[in-house]
């Protein structure tokens, strides 16, 4: 295009890298105008800023000609990975890796320590970069506390608190203080599923044999 003579020639400003009201001010200082705007995802370009322009910056062109811009609108969207199933620390990886945060919360659960449940949102759906990605992990199975020695009250109090159901079975022949649990099973320290019935052996009152009484002789 021949440009017109009698018409002023403006160099064409560089507004790149600019929010889209700045770059708007340059050109209109400039003696140009703003032309059409359209989004466009950027890894590089913050949200916001103008990513490209036409005509590009050092053009000599018509004073008043429209400057066409690219204003990004951030980081393109990602999927979520699958990272049910792995642990904590490799979920934390691989979700990072593709630009999101992972929120930790534990569940109760029989899988291993640290297993990923679930994602919230799943895998597969696709979210702003940097966005937060709540990962459900397991508490891992539940260990059986020590309760021999203890009174058959506190006991059954120890086991239900870690989240098992107490069975009682009383021994008359033991020679342990009343009420005291002389032996559980599962052992202590073990693992079990929540919700394992642990059976404790609780030392009973022995009973009195009656004392004879004698017969006074006639």
């Amino acid at each position: 295009k021949l440009l017109d003579p009698g018409t002023p020639q403006v160099s064409v400003p560089d507004v790149t890298n600019m929010n889209q009201v700045r770059a708007e001010t340059k050109l209109t200082q400039a003696g140009l105008r703003l032309g059409n705007t359209e989004e466009q995802a950027s890894d590089t370009v913050k949200a916001g800023d103008v990513i490209s322009q036409d005509p590009v910056a050092g053009q000599t062109v018509d004073q008043g000609t429209e400057v066409n811009l690219v204003i990004s609108s951030g980081k393109p969207d990602v999927a979520v990975p699958d990272v049910v199933g792995k642990d904590r620390a490799t979920a934390q990886s691989e979700l990072g890796a593709v630009g999101l945060r992972a929120k930790f919360v534990v569940r109760e659960s029989d899988a291993p320590a640290d297993q990923v449940l679930e994602t919230d949102p799943p895998a597969g759906t696709m979210v702003t970069a940097n966005k937060r990605v709540t990962v459900y992990v397991s508490d891992g199975p539940e260990t059986v506390p020590n309760v021999e020695g203890m009174d058959q009250a506190a006991a059954e109090a120890a086991i239900t608190k870690a989240g098992f159901v107490p069975s009682v079975i009383t021994d008359p022949n033991s020679t342990e203080p009343a009420g005291t649990v002389i032996k559980q099973s599962p052992s202590a320290g073990t693992t079990q599923p929540a919700g394992t019935e642990i059976t404790i052996v609780v030392s009973a009152a022995p009973t009195e044999e009656p004392t004879p009484t004698e017969t006074p002789t006639p």
